[in-house]
């Protein structure tokens, strides 16, 4: 073969091997179709800095969001300061003597001595279901019971085994005689014609307090009427009466008139 003819040979093999291939590729391209070959799809990756991305987009990260740390605690709102339980007692407690005391029972009795309600009035209002009055109880005003008042009288003290001047120790009994008269006044809630004359034997300890304290005798006045006016003697103290025994007599009786 010469070299023309081997050349040629050469030369139609070469192109149609580029033919060959450039077929190849075309067919390549015409199956994989305009976007190229098929390749695995992959899930879109959300932007970071959108700020419209929650838990509830797709592709979104999920997941807690520390808080900035600041180095102070958070401050608590403070709870209103409540009154003190004894303040809020005290201001619904009622003022003046404590009930079921001598002084509590003086004004009660001083109340109702001029008290100027009937009978009938008091009936009036309780008429239709109230309580049964028997008698002249409840009576105050103008009407045939008199009107009084509970009068005590303290007579001169007598002294034995100190020097104390008897007057002391009356200016003592009377410092304390509403509370006799407190007392009197209770009794008579109950018997209305009570009166007598009572006296009080005290005994007096070194520090010149009432240690001992009774009713000398028989007393007409009824064992509650003298416990009373017992338990008043009972609070006395006088520094100079040391050691003494002392007798105070009392009389009891009612007042008539304005």
């Amino acid at each position: 073969m010469s070299l023309a003819a081997l050349a040629l040979a050469c030369s139609s093999s070469s192109e149609s091997t580029l033919a060959d291939q450039h077929q190849q590729r075309s067919d390549e391209v015409a199956q994989a179709g305009p976007n190229g070959p098929d390749r695995p799809s992959e899930p879109a990756q959300p932007d970071a800095r959108d700020p419209g991305l929650d838990a509830s987009t797709p592709g979104a990260a999920v997941g807690p969001v520390e808080p900035e740390l600041t180095g102070e605690a958070p401050k608590l709102p403070e709870a209103p300061e409540s009154p003190p339980a004894a303040d809020a007692a005290a201001s619904i407690q009622p003022s003046g003597p404590a009930p079921g005391t001598p002084e509590a029972d003086a004004e009660l009795a001083e109340l109702l001595d001029e008290s100027t309600l009937t009978q009938e009035e008091f009936d009036s209002a309780f008429r239709g279901g109230g309580p049964k009055i028997e008698g002249d109880q409840f009576m105050f005003g103008p009407n045939e019971r008199p009107r009084g008042r509970p009068l005590v009288d303290i007579g001169a003290p007598t002294v034995t085994g100190s020097s104390v001047a008897p007057s002391k120790l009356a200016d003592m009994a009377q410092a304390s005689q509403r509370d006799l008269v407190g007392c009197y006044a209770l009794a008579l809630g109950k018997a209305p014609k009570l009166a007598g004359a009572v006296t009080l034997k005290l005994r007096f300890d070194a520090g010149g307090k009432v240690s001992a304290a009774t009713i000398e005798g028989s007393s007409p006045l009824g064992a509650a009427l003298d416990r009373c006016l017992v338990s008043v003697a009972d609070a006395w103290s006088l520094a100079a009466a040391a050691g003494a025994s002392v007798r105070v007599p009392l009389k009891l009786s009612i007042t008539t008139g304005d």
